[in-house]
């Protein structure tokens, strides 16, 4: 493992902005239809190239602090929000090639809507969701308490935090500039 997160420290932040473009990549033509399994492929090795780019920040930026005899618990919340996302990410990728109608009870049927699958849906993305802001809380924390040398606070990483939560595509250009000083 510590090869790629030596790698994915070392990238280009080009390659980082293909990793939100394949992320967020959506391709509808009613001329030439794209299968929605390659769409989701396509979505998923890019969700996962950021998450690995994103632990290798974490586990850099731990092994730093604990030169410096700095340690909290910040990678240990990082650690279990990094599973959330990767399980739901991965049920999401079922539940997305799934008929809607397995899922489905009797009154879902009746009324001819499928609830189950949407209570599912909105259930997964809620925990997607909060696993996301703590990955990118925790790791931008833990870069910023690398930078200084102490724990910061929110304060400390607020501005980093809105960018890469509104503007990923512009975030990661500043972050891996970071990253390399580090």
């Amino acid at each position: 493992m510590k090869n790629i997160t030596a790698l994915f420290l070392k990238l280009n932040p080009g390659v980082l902005f293909l990793f939100i473009i394949m992320s967020s990549f959506n391709w509808y033509s009613s001329s030439l239809p794209v299968p929605v399994v390659l769409i989701s492929v396509i979505n998923f090795i890019g969700q996962m190239g950021l998450l690995i780019w994103l632990y290798s920040i974490c586990e850099k930026s731990a092994e730093v602090l604990k030169e410096n005899n700095i340690d909290f618990n910040t990678i240990r919340t990082y650690k279990y929000a990094l599973t959330v996302i990767l399980i739901a990410d991965l049920l999401f990728l079922i539940l997305i090639n799934m008929d809607p109608l397995t899922l489905s009870t009797q009154s879902d049927i009746e009324r001819g809507e499928a609830f189950t699958y949407k209570r599912i849906f909105l259930i997964i993305g809620l925990a997607m969701s909060i696993g996301i802001l703590f990955t990118y809380r925790n790791t931008l924390k833990l870069l910023s308490s690398a930078e200084h040398g102490q724990e910061q606070s929110f304060s400390g990483y607020y501005k980093s935090f809105l960018l890469l939560l509104f503007l990923p595509w512009i975030a990661v250009w500043f972050i891996q500039l970071r990253v390399r000083k580090i």
